[in-house]
């Protein structure tokens, strides 16, 4: 009586899919990697750059 239709997908619809799929690793994997780049601290501190001064030669310049 009732025969199932097999459907078979399309070469370009493979490709779009394939495609799709590729360009959805390739975002996941920079947004990973752009978060592997984000300095972490332990606790609640500050990171700020810090200045110590010129030091003074014996001869009375500065470096």
């Amino acid at each position: 009586m009732f025969r199932s239709k097999r459907y078979r997908l399309s070469q370009p619809y493979l490709v779009v899919c394939g495609l799709a799929l590729l360009t959805l690793a390739i975002v996941l994997g920079k947004a990973s990697l752009a978060s592997a780049q984000v300095a972490t601290v332990p606790g609640p501190q500050n990171i700020a750059p810090a200045y110590e001064g010129w030091e003074q030669n014996p001869d009375g310049s500065f470096n």
